[in-house]
């Protein structure tokens, strides 16, 4: 993976030393979508490693342990091992520690705070630094959390992967729009499924369908608000979004309802609260957002709404959708059961 060895490069030249405050935002990035740990209580930076092999956290692993080895000598792929001898467990937990500072450090950015200083890769120093600065890990060992849970237990949605989804692409969102502050989108029909109930209700009552509490709107404009929120101006449309992004927009063109503009704000870390974007349909907005970019900056030569350009984002969506959630052990019924 090009990721993995530009990490690699940028690691050499620095020593296996890197500052919290000098970390590049495209690197921190690049570490950060390549983690998809998860934790059974609310914790987000729990590593999940089975049979002694991480799965799914690609980058991350690779760089923790390729420091693990050129800084530390402590032999290269320990994490890979698959003993639960002190050495591999000690640096599961550092890589934990390891992911809550990249988070911790992501956030802070996003918000334009300062940063404390330290060095992201001081392993030694990693329970004086995470108390300094208020970091907490989940101190159950993967193997342990595997284990509590009963073996025909099957995983539901969880709320925390999907704020980690809608995470990503708000993330993506909004240094395109604190360019342009507002960007005017109403000439373009595009079409968002918004949700008026909260999600963890559908996730806790399984008769509850999400249609019944659902409604189709085209975006009108959206608007920074600063590094972890944006506003949608939103009016009510007479469209099913679902059938709508499977068909030519041609075959049967949508109507706005009048009078039943309004504007909801998308917030970092809370975007399951009613109203809500439902995330597909919140990527098919970053999608023609990041196409409108390449347009105004001269990169792309047309710039219009289509079929075509809906199935490709939703495509990519799901590519991001299997990256998050786990493969095995999730209640995939369920998730399209409620969105019937």
């Amino acid at each position: 993976m090009r990721l993995i060895k530009d990490s690699y490069c940028y690691l050499d030249r620095h020593n296996y030393r890197v500052l919290s405050t000098e970390l590049p935002d495209v690197i921190l990035r690049g570490w950060l979508a390549s983690w998809s740990g998860s934790c059974s209580g609310r914790t987000t930076c729990y590593v999940s490693c089975s049979g002694g092999k991480p799965p799914h956290l690609e980058v991350a692993v690779f760089v923790y342990d390729y420091v693990l080895n050129k800084r530390f000598h402590r032999g290269q792929t320990v994490l890979m091992r698959d003993e639960n001898d002190a050495d591999r467990l000690a640096a599961i937990r550092g890589l934990k520690i390891f992911v809550a500072f990249l988070e911790y450090i992501y956030t802070a950015r996003m918000k334009e705070q300062a940063t404390p200083e330290f060095d992201i890769f001081d392993v030694d120093s990693y329970d004086a630094i995470a108390g300094r600065i208020g970091v907490t890990v989940c101190e159950t060992t993967p193997e342990a959390a595997e284990a509590e849970r009963p073996a025909t237990a099957i995983r539901k949605p969880d709320i925390l992967l999907y704020n980690k989804l809608t995470n990503k692409h708000i993330d993506e969102i909004i240094p395109v729009l604190r360019k342009y502050k507002v960007i005017d989108l109403a000439q373009y029909d595009i079409p968002v499924y918004v949700i008026f109930r909260d999600f963890a209700d559908f996730l806790n009552d399984g008769s509850l369908k999400i249609r019944d509490h659902a409604k189709d709107m085209f975006v009108e404009k959206v608007e920074y608000i600063d590094g972890q929120t944006i506003e949608l101006e939103l009016t009510r449309a007479i469209i099913y979004y679902h059938d709508y992004q499977s068909k030519s927009k041609n075959s049967d063109d949508p109507e706005r309802v009048p009078n039943t503009t309004q504007r909801i704000s998308v917030h970092r870390d809370g975007n399951m609260k009613a109203p809500f974007v439902e995330p597909s349909s919140f990527y098919n907005l970053l999608h023609f957002i990041r196409r409108y970019d390449e347009f105004t900056q001269g990169r792309r030569g047309q710039f219009k709404y289509s079929d075509r350009t809906m199935k490709r984002g939703m495509r990519a969506f799901f590519r991001d959708f299997q990256h998050i959630f786990p493969k095995e052990g999730f209640d995939m019924d369920r998730l399209f059961e409620m969105l019937q």
